[in-house]
């Protein structure tokens, strides 16, 4: 049995289905006798395979081409696209439907791609890799991958036109973020059945091409990235409100002043609009997030000419954007959103959605309409484009949609934590087996039917409340989570219901038993935000913005957090001590935080004044699932650049990890690097770029390319496209068909496998490396002192020198420890940048993809980085470099 057909067998095994692989182009001719490999048996018939619904893949790279006309992008979103695959085929020649300026073409090809079976759910994803690498080996295909299959045919049961066209679409937000861009599937086309081409899909979505422009000069400039990622996140999985169903049209505007400082401490004023809805509501739309300049020593990487790379601690006057993703509700809408989604508890936040321009994390604030004049105020880190157009439509509903709501406080809260974060938490491999041997008594209880215990299991596995409320496709085991969860005592009654249950918790313990996880007391997660209430108190007092320089400070002060807690079954109060805070993924500890709680007058700058309006805040359901921090330190960006948006943290109170973490440097994503006067320029993000902007000849068809040059397009640096602004008008579809062509072509040049997922296993092991190393000095220094108590001052001597080996090695596998985060960060956009960072970080590639040469040479180049970069290598590498 050859690799394509042992690829095949996994395959079928791990799906429980029969694979049939070929790789010969099939049409109505051949069909019954083209070459294959089966999962099962070498001598089955294609023919009995095909009658039987087996999954047969196809390969044809004559249609691998984007710029073909026979593109096409339906409206079914990431959430069920999977759900929608059919069944059979019996010839190739189908209708092919193309989108036109005036509607839909239909003409007759010939296509090869995925034939499935009826109601399989097929998870491309696991499918890529496997079938990629098998493709190249058996058919010499260099290079070759799914990505390469643009179509599926499927059969339409009891149909007599049985023939639908399926075509991979635009990824989801996850899958572009890890590579994975083979997994989505559009909605069925039937030669029989009318449907919507691209632009008229567009068009009913109300995608307003005017929102997404930016005026410059006599130009219109559309950001092909940011605009198609909002199309593509209107589809995403959310439970639509009528709160603003008569919202629209708008009555009236009126411009409110407000005050900002600037970076040097002088004040400007800006105009928020305030757009009056016919319902009576009203909605404000700041041009700004509220800004703090603040100042921060920071943890960052020194990038030098000689090309040495260094880790310094700076302080920085830096510019914050607080509420970066942040929305304000008042707290009457809010009243109506909970009784709309009959939660029967107050809600404090929900991440929202309105339209296509706006989303974020919404807050509960109960005077916003009385002190600010507004219902609603967006600020711009959560407006993705302009909001006008949409404001002045003449459609009654705009579009306010929930995603998630805040977690319900508890009395008992635990959580889980995955092996890597509790491996970057806890220091010592003795303090980890001390934590995993404390989770254990957990299921002691769980398996003894302790509700208490059971509770707090399947409290730690549950998602927000706002699943209930959508279409999701609910398993078995939640099913049994949510029977179980009202009345536990009386499913515990039912022999078959409480097997049910015991069979499921057997299976996330078996995780546990592996050690992937440890569960931890007092935890929970929480939402992010930043001080709400001060903000909202110099908003009232009309500024934006503020500077720590200029302005009196209000609120909890730095290296603080605040939080409302249970702490009894009759009271409620503010959460004391500490916290440790984790947020996903975790990379390393440099991006765990610390932080000491808020709840006494000392832990805010107005005193006693700031600590009452907290708890009655607290009381008032304000802050419910969520964890404040301080306006004056940067703590949550310190997490992987956390925004406000809907980012969430794990947060632990849990003495075992308070008391074994010790606060880290503040890392943020910056860099400094020397320019050629030597002098070194602090840079945001990835400081190494290279423009991967195709020309515009590369990525329109001729066709394409005639219309667009009517409107003098161009497609510059960055992947802006241009046009002549006279030319924007939201009814131009000829104008629409071109902008979402390179929409396209965008999505397609960003759809490139990185390597996070190998960095981040890379990372672990130096992590477990650099533990090693610390038990194994210690070892030695132990070994020393007892060789120099009985006098063997030779032995003493060659452990002192060991030591300091493996001392060095600490110190090596720490800051590879820290490039490789700094790396990890960088690879999420490697499709923007090319991976250019690579050239002044060559060790990455070597612990990727290892070495050539024999095995001197390996020893003197692991020899020649770890000097240049003063970091561990050799001992990653000791099959071949012992000696």
């Amino acid at each position: 049995m050859n690799k394509m057909n042992r690829t095949a067998m996994r395959i079928a095994k791990a799906n429980s289905l029969d694979v049939v692989v070929t790789s010969e182009k099939v049409n109505e001719d051949n069909w019954k006798d083209v070459k294959y490999m089966s999962a099962t048996e070498e001598d089955v018939d294609v023919v009995k395979a095909m009658e039987e619904e087996r999954l047969v893949v196809m390969v044809n790279e004559s249609v691998s081409d984007p710029r073909s006309n026979d593109w096409l992008w339906k409206e079914v979103n990431a959430s069920y696209q999977h759900k929608r695959l059919a069944n059979g085929v019996e010839t190739i020649n189908i209708p092919a439907v193309t989108p036109g300026l005036n509607g839909l073409e239909v003409s007759t090809k010939e296509f090869t791609g995925y034939v499935l079976r009826e109601n399989y759910s097929l998870q491309l994803s696991s499918l890529r890799e496997a079938f990629s690498s098998a493709f190249e080996n058996e058919f010499g295909e260099e290079g070759f991958s799914l990505t390469h299959l643009k179509y599926a045919v499927v059969k339409q049961e009891g149909s007599s036109q049985p023939f639908s066209l399926l075509k991979l679409s635009y990824a989801s937000v996850a899958q572009k973020r890890v590579g994975d861009c083979d997994g989505l599937v559009v909605d069925s086309v039937f030669n029989n059945q009318s449907t919507l081409g691209t632009v008229d899909f567009l068009n009913k979505v109300d995608f307003k091409l005017s929102s997404f422009a930016k005026v410059k000069g006599d130009k219109a400039v559309v950001p092909l990235d940011k605009t198609v990622t909002r199309v593509r996140l209107n589809g995403s999985s959310s439970y639509q409100l009528s709160v603003l169903d008569n919202f629209l049209p708008v009555i009236g505007i009126e411009e409110k002043l407000f005050k900002v400082y600037d970076k040097e401490g002088n004040i400007e004023t800006i105009k928020v609009p305030y757009y009056y809805g016919r319902d009576g509501r009203i909605i404000a739309v700041a041009p700004v997030d509220f800004t703090v300049f603040v100042r921060q020593s920071v943890k960052v990487s020194q990038f030098s000419n000689d090309a040495s790379i260094e880790f310094v601690e700076t302080e920085q006057l830096m510019e914050r954007a607080a509420t970066d993703g942040s929305v304000f509700f008042d707290g009457g809408l809010m009243d109506e959103i909970e009784e709309e989604l009959e939660v029967g508890r107050k809600l404090s936040a929900i991440q929202m959605r309105l339209h296509f321009v706006e989303k974020g994390l919404a807050h509960r604030v109960n005077k916003l309409r009385k002190d600010l004049g507004a219902d609603i105020f967006l600020f711009d880190g959560s407006v993705k484009g302009d909001i006008t157009p949409y404001m002045m439509g003449e459609r009654g509903d705009f579009g306010l949609n929930v995603l998630n709501v805040n977690r319900k406080p508890e009395l008992k809260e635990i959580g889980k934590l995955s092996r890597q974060g509790y491996t970057n938490i806890f220091n010592s491999k003795e303090v980890q087996e001390q934590i995993l041997n404390a989770s254990k008594s957990i299921w002691d209880d769980v398996f003894n039917h302790d509700i208490d215990a059971i509770k707090q299991v399947l409290g730690a596995e549950d998602d927000f409340d706002i699943q209930e409320l959508v279409d999701v496709d609910d398993g078995v085991d939640n099913l049994t989570k949510r029977l179980f969860t009202p009345n536990p005592e009386t499913f515990l009654k039912s022999d078959t219901l409480k097997k049910k249950l015991t069979d499921y918790l057997r299976s996330i313990s078996s995780s546990f038993t592996n050690g992937n996880f440890v569960y931890l007391d007092d935890t929970s997660i929480r939402y992010l935000a930043v001080d709400i209430e001060s903000i909202f108190e110099y908003m009232k007092e009309g500024y934006l913005g503020v500077h720590e320089d200029f302005v009196s400070k209000k609120g909890i002060k730095p290296e603080r957090a605040l939080m409302n807690k249970v702490l009894s079954e009759q009271s409620r109060g503010l959460a004391d001590g500490e916290s440790v805070l984790v947020r996903f993924p975790n990379l390393h500890k440099n991006e765990i935080r610390k932080v000491s709680m808020a709840y006494t007058e000392d832990d805010f700058y107005d005193g006693k004044v700031g600590l009452n309006r907290y708890m009655r805040a607290g009381a008032q359901h304000m802050f419910d699932g969520v964890i404040m921090f301080s306006l004056w330190d940067m703590n949550p960006e310190g997490m992987s650049g956390a925004d406000f948006d809907g980012d969430t943290a794990m947060v632990i109170q849990d003495e075992s990890v308070t008391s074994n973490f010790e606060q880290q440097p503040l890392f943020l994503d910056y860099s400094l690097v020397q320019n050629e006067s030597g002098e070194y320029d602090f840079v945001d993000g990835c400081p190494f770029t290279s423009d991967l902007t195709p020309s515009i000849e590369e990525v329109l068809n001729q066709e394409e390319l005639e219309t667009a040059s009517k409107y003098n397009f161009q497609l510059d640096s960055g992947w802006k496209a241009s046009f002549d602004l006279e030319q924007l008008t939201d009814d131009n579809n000829e104008l629409l068909s071109v902008i979402d062509s390179l929409m396209r072509a965008n999505l397609m040049s960003t759809l490139k496998g990185n390597d996070i997922g190998v960095m981040t296993n890379v990372l672990a092991t130096v992590t477990e490396a650099k533990m090693a190393s610390k038990a194994q000095a210690r070892t030695a220094w132990i070994c020393g002192q007892q060789y120099s108590a009985n006098g063997k001052t030779e032995k003493a001597s060659d452990m002192e020198e060991a030591q300091k080996y493996f001392l060095s090695c600490v110190t090596g596998f720490e800051k590879l420890e820290n490039l490789l985060a700094v790396g990890i960060r960088w690879e999420i956009d490697a499709a923007k940048h090319g991976g250019a960072y690579r050239e002044r970080m060559p060790f990455i590639n070597v612990l990727l993809n290892g070495l050539e040469g024999d095995a001197k040479t390996k020893v003197s180049y692991l020899k020649e980085l770890e000097t240049k970069f003063n970091i561990a290598l050799q001992p990653l590498f000791g099959n071949y470099t012992k000696g």
